[in-house]
């Protein structure tokens, strides 16, 4: 018999930091949640986009006096293009839209910079696009190069090695080996704007945090601007996508199979379809398992706590929120206080922050 579930303490919604999945043993019903970039970021993006989701990228091509100050002349629209989509994708909020057929003429009307125009709300419209975003470089990277002392790896294991060869505690303790070396910080000032093509209302991210690249330890030299670029470049990109789109995550809602607060012969009965639906429920058959459920459900009168949780999941999964907060509700006054342990309040409270953001933002 599937045993009863229990998972302790779980986090609140909005999801915390890493928390993508929630992982349980025995069955269980997935359903996908976005979450949103916390604070205001977050609460700017629900009020611009609502459940919009449909959206192409446009990076607008920097003055060309911007890219000869760090010595080179490549497509860097065309980098962060593809930078920003890749991390948006794996996001898997948005879906994006191929923009290639208007690109060069989205680029030269967002470098006007006077904002949303009527020429770029019908592009949008022609594309089948709910919404923009811009990426612009807003100022010239800015690089500074320092010397630090960085631990030789290869040779504080090489020191390492010969002191545990001659039993030499003490040389061992001072193995670790620092060297001066060159490390370069280099800051590009890129700005993500995303637009409403219905509204016209934007929200917007800029990113100036330095990226750090150092050389090998022991080489004083300042590592390669151009090398430093590239990789500063995808850390802004990933840095757009992480203040600008929300993530999908999953959480795993486990299955109940106890049957404590049923008598008589309703008792095996229930637990056997309970048991039943389970089982359809681990080879990913939801459907099937509902049906079990159902049946669990009629033939306890409508009674039993565990056939309503379950189906109380199953409804969610199914985006029928007002059926699954019926179920929902049903079982915690059948199951009683001693049976809605932490993990099912914990699931509850993410399930209502989840119906107020789809009743908010039109998501349906």
């Amino acid at each position: 018999m599937t045993k009863r579930f229990s998972t302790g303490k779980i986090n609140r919604f909005p999801l915390a930091a890493g928390l993508g999945l929630i992982l349980m043993c025995g069955p269980g019903i997935p359903v996908k949640i976005p979450r949103y970039p916390e604070g205001t970021m977050g609460d700017q993006i629900k009020s611009v986009m609502a459940s919009k989701r449909k959206i192409g990228v446009v990076a607008v091509e920097p003055n060309p006096t911007l890219m000869q100050q760090i010595g080179t002349e490549q497509d860097w629209s065309g980098t962060v293009e593809g930078a920003v989509t890749t991390a948006l994708t794996q996001k898997g909020f948005y879906t994006l839209i191929d923009l290639s057929s208007r690109k060069q003429r989205l680029k030269e009307l967002a470098y006007t910079n006077t904002g949303l125009t009527g020429e770029q709300r019908n592009i949008g419209v022609e594309l089948a696009a709910d919404g923009l975003m811009f990426i612009r470089m807003t100022a010239p990277p800015r690089k500074e190069c320092k010397t630090e002392y960085v631990t030789d790896l290869a040779g504080s294991a090489l020191k390492l090695g010969m002191a545990m060869a001659m039993k030499d505690r003490n040389a061992a303790g001072d193995a670790q080996e620092k060297k001066p070396t060159g490390v370069l910080f280099l800051t590009v000032f890129v700005q993500g704007t995303l637009v409403n093509l219905e509204t016209g209302r934007s929200v917007t991210y800029a990113h100036n945090k330095p990226y750090k690249l150092q050389n090998e330890a022991g080489n004083p030299e300042c590592p390669s601007t151009l090398d430093g670029f590239s990789k500063a470049l995808d850390d802004a990109s990933g840095a757009i996508a992480d203040n600008l789109s929300p993530a999908i995550v999953t959480v795993k809602i486990p299955l109940a199979s106890d049957v404590d607060d049923l008598d008589g012969d309703k008792k095996s009965k229930v637990e056997k379809y309970l048991e039943e639906g389970n089982k359809w429920a681990e080879a990913d058959d939801f459907t099937m398992a509902a049906q079990s459920w159902e049946k669990a459900l009629d033939s306890s009168g409508g009674s039993s706590a565990s056939a309503l949780w379950n189906m109380a999941a199953f409804k969610w999964y199914s985006g029928d929120m007002d059926a699954a907060e019926k179920y929902f509700k049903k079982s915690f006054s059948n199951g009683g206080s001693d049976w809605v342990d932490s993990a099912k309040r914990g699931l509850w409270a993410t399930f209502r922050k989840e119906k107020e953001r789809k009743e908010g933002e039109g998501d349906n």
